[in-house]
């Protein structure tokens, strides 16, 4: 192998999106074998679809071809959280989540995470899609797992504070309520969040780096707010998927912030490393 096809593959890991694509792989590949996950025609649609949608938009707007990365973050997001009962819901969600990546813009980056756009939107006006937290299991291996892998990608983009900010303000609120107020034990605690549904939206949802908060003061006020949200929808409106709607709640937030908190705007490669690449 020669010295550039040596560096050609080492500048492939310089960027953050080939982690998330290998892990959220892994985590789809843990579903199909050891939880019986067989949804396979479903998987191909969304991934074909999501895929396709990103050529079209990059096409009509000459963006580089490295733009499919997003596109197949986006992809297995949605293979890992959505179900729908009709081959069209699967294929409309995932044209919807790329589509809001070059329709729903404001100062040069999308507005919405994209996967969640989809959701969303297919929840609220189809009427044949939800969202089955309860498709991970309670296994506390998954935590183990959840958190080694996605630690290792988020050291990597630098949202780890959103994750922690998330995460320290919902089970520091759940705490009070759970052991203190209503006097249960550590382990009903603990079981509610052992759920990978729960992982997988706080290490990779809400760590969309286009779509987080430009600064670390930002960030962590943003991931307050959306833990504090998933609290009051899980225990007030007894939300199932109280972080989905959280999110989507808090996403004009972002506008706000990053107006009071001036940043930089993220760059999936540095531009230092010469790489052609693309925020789409």
């Amino acid at each position: 192998m020669t010295q550039e096809a040596i560096k050609s593959k080492i500048k492939i890991f310089k960027d953050a999106r080939d982690f998330q694509i290998i892990w959220l792989s892994i985590f789809l590949l843990y579903g199909v074998w050891f939880l019986d996950w067989d949804n396979f025609v479903g998987y191909g649609v969304l991934i074909g679809t999501c895929l396709a949608t990103q050529l079209f938009g990059g096409f009509l707007l000459n963006i580089p071809t490295s733009s499919l990365k997003s596109a197949v973050i986006t992809s297995l997001s949605l293979c890992l959280i959505f179900s729908a009962n009709s081959l069209f819901t699967y294929g409309l969600c995932a044209i919807l989540a790329i589509s809001s990546k070059f329709l729903l813009r404001l100062n040069g980056k999308h507005i919405f995470n994209p996967s969640l756009f989809g959701i969303v939107f297919c929840l609220l006006f189809t009427g044949d899609a939800w969202v089955s937290p309860g498709k991970w299991g309670n296994e506390y291996l998954i935590v183990i797992f959840f958190f080694a892998c996605a630690l290792l990608v988020l050291l990597k983009v630098g949202r780890i504070d959103t994750s922690l900010a998330f995460l320290i303000s919902l089970m520091a609120l759940e705490y009070a309520r759970t052991c203190i107020y209503l006097g249960d034990n550590m382990d009903v605690y603990l079981q509610k969040f052992s759920s990978g549904t729960i992982l997988l939206f706080a290490f990779f949802m809400i760590t969309d780096p286009m779509t987080t908060p430009k600064t670390t003061k930002g960030r962590i006020i943003w991931g307050i707010i959306i833990g504090a949200l998933t609290f009051y929808l899980t225990t007030e409106e007894q939300s199932y998927i109280a972080p989905v709607w959280a999110l989507t709640i808090a996403t004009p937030v972002t506008i706000l912030l990053n107006t009071i908190f001036k940043g930089n705007q993220f760059q999936w490669i540095p531009s230092h490393m010469n790489l052609k690449t693309s925020n789409k």
